[in-house]
């Protein structure tokens, strides 16, 4: 299995932060990642900075993909596979 950490940013006049369709979007992804063999170690966010902070672990980028590509749509998304320090 393989960690990931996902970043999407966006600017304060894109924010959809009052548009529940657009949250349903980030709601899936936990819905989404057992279905993919993902496991949801963290997501959390900065409202202030506009910033939500991922971090997956899954056995390929594929299952990564499959449980987040969804979200494109609201903006761009680094994926980064990582590993814990020290190992």
């Amino acid at each position: 299995m393989t960690l990931f950490h996902i970043e999407h940013k966006h600017f304060w006049d894109t924010c959809f932060g009052f548009d529940e369709s657009k949250l349903d979007l980030w709601r899936q992804v936990v819905a989404l990642a057992p279905e993919n063999g993902v496991t949801v170690h963290y997501f959390t966010l900065s409202a202030s900075q506009h910033v939500f902070f991922l971090l997956l672990e899954a056995p390929d980028y594929s299952a990564i993909e499959k449980t987040i590509n969804h979200c494109r749509q609201l903006g761009p998304l680094t994926i980064t596979p990582v590993t814990r320090f020290g190992e």
